[in-house]
């Protein structure tokens, strides 16, 4: 029998499981198929801050977590902002110490990042967006996590089990009960419906998107995370890039309905092409599909099921997930060992989750 049994091998299920081990929690982290299968091994491949206040402390401290496990160096490689809402960049880097944005004019811009296409201008903001590839960061903490004691099991599907309303563990497909005190569900966009199979709680939702990795031709690079700030998205999908050691990743597209890959792969790079041409000789290595797990008010979600004793869920990071989940994965081991309380801004039922957040 574990302290804790998690559900779901992402970025925050790891995270937890490693806070958990290292206080001396016995813990037991069930994946249904293998770490870092889903979003956090599918991402864009940068770390980088929301620019919001709320959301601010869980990525510095994030920062903080994945440099002590060596994810990430001290530099970080800055944010390229392009697009006509270039501009709000300026605004949203001056309210945190550490970030500082730099508008650029079409010469300047060329400067910093050669590849980019002539007549753009942008902001540069520094002190953000820290490349990583796509699943280093989960697999490095899931790493660690073992060495601390965790146990980690993949191609294991389990459920909650709840006996008398209260959580005494996770069941397995093959029926096998694993007992445990208390249950974290940390399974990204499934997490509410594992949490409460009824549906009358289901806070978290599926924010489809693909992405691309494409290798750039011999003496040709990308320097910095680029995103195009412009809404709405055009055609489903917006330019990124990101540069790492063999490869750029570049996105993205957001659909409610599991999209075509292969349709919004091409229509990612033709539009990535437009600011950068050099992609029109890169060499396609792969594209990946992932759903990233949403809330109403965009903000985690952390602490308690309501209604349901000894079940926690830590889930709802959307497209920050490598970026604010090693520090939700801390705080929800805490809150699992009763050493604090959760941030009132990402409680379970806050009223800004609309009514699905009340069972």
């Amino acid at each position: 029998m574990s302290d804790v049994v998690v559900i779901g091998g992402g970025i925050v299920g790891v995270s937890a499981a490693l806070f958990l081990a290292e206080a001396g929690a016995s813990v037991t982290l069930l994946e249904a198929e293998a770490v870092a299968a889903a979003a956090s091994g599918r991402n864009a491949g940068s770390i980088q801050h929301p620019m919001d206040a709320v959301r601010s402390e869980l990525y510095e401290e994030s920062v903080a977590i994945h440099r002590r496990f060596g994810v990430i160096g001290d530099e970080a490689a800055g944010l390229l902002v392009v697009g006509p809402d270039a501009d709000a960049a300026v605004a949203g880097a001056a309210a945190f110490p550490g970030l500082r944005a730099e508008p650029l004019d079409a010469a300047a811009l060329r400067a910093v990042e050669p590849e980019m296409a002539e007549g753009l201008d942008g902001v540069l903001v520094h002190g953000t967006g820290y490349p990583a590839h796509p699943a280093a960061a989960t697999h490095r903490l899931a790493e660690e996590a073992r060495a601390l004691g965790a146990t980690i099991v993949e191609g294991v599907r389990a459920v909650p089990e709840v006996v008398g309303g209260r959580a005494v563990g996770a069941r397995a497909d093959d029926g096998t009960l694993h007992a445990a005190d208390r249950v974290l569900v940390a399974a990204g966009p499934w997490s509410s419906a594992l949490a409460d199979p009824t549906g009358e709680w289901s806070p978290v939702s599926a924010l489809w998107g693909v992405t691309m990795q494409v290798a750039l031709p011999p003496g040709h690079g990308v320097r910095h995370r680029i995103e195009e700030w412009d809404e709405p998205f055009d055609a489903g999908v917006q330019f990124e890039a990101t540069p790492l050691d063999d490869v750029t990743v570049l996105g993205a597209s957001r659909t409610i309905e599991t999209p075509d890959e292969t349709t919004y792969a091409a229509a990612i790079l033709s539009r990535a092409a437009r600011f950068l041409p050099i992609l029109a000789s890169a060499r396609t290595v792969k594209a990946a599909t992932c759903a990233r797990p949403v809330t109403p008010d965009g903000l985690p979600l952390l602490g308690p099921v309501p209604g349901v004793e000894d079940l926690h869920v830590a889930a709802g990071h959307g497209p920050y997930g490598i970026s604010l989940g090693p520090a939700s994965g801390r705080i929800a081991a805490d809150v699992l060992l009763d050493r604090s309380a959760v941030p009132t801004a990402f409680a379970t039922d806050r009223p800004s989750l609309g009514r699905g957040a009340h069972a």
